[in-house]
């Protein structure tokens, strides 16, 4: 199926599920330069693999190609990818994507702390705030 193209490369990752499939599917797309059948396939993809770092990395996907599409829906995406599979890179990325607007970044970074589960907002052992 691989030498078939994206095609064949879509069939295959529609079948196996499998990530690695999924990524060289979303890599054969991009390599071709169309930025709206890459953000097509990495939002299929997504849908297609059960691991949520490989979903992380398609939603990251996606939203750099609705960022060069100049989508309304970008800053959307990157929120998406950080709650899918949180790491500091994309909570980063989802907190300064207006840019270091200290307004925006204070409003971003409550609901990011608000969405954390209760447990996740103090490191062990460190002191516990009063609650409000």
């Amino acid at each position: 199926m691989r030498a078939e193209g994206t095609a064949g490369l879509a069939r295959l990752a529609r079948t196996s599920k499998c990530p690695e499939d999924a990524r060289a599917w979303c890599t054969a797309v991009a390599a071709e330069g169309n930025w709206a059948a890459v953000l097509r396939v990495n939002d299929e993809a997504v849908a297609l693999v059960e691991s949520p770092h490989d979903r992380g990395d398609f939603h990251d996907a996606a939203a750099l190609a609705a960022r060069e599409l100049g989508r309304p829906d970008f800053a959307a995406r990157l929120e998406t990818a950080w709650r899918v599979a949180p790491t500091l890179p994309r909570l980063l990325r989802w907190l300064l994507v207006d840019g270091p607007d200290p307004a925006a970044v204070a409003k971003r970074a409550e609901t990011a702390r608000a969405a954390c589960p209760r447990g996740a907002r103090t490191a062990p052992g460190a002191p516990r705030r009063a609650r409000r």
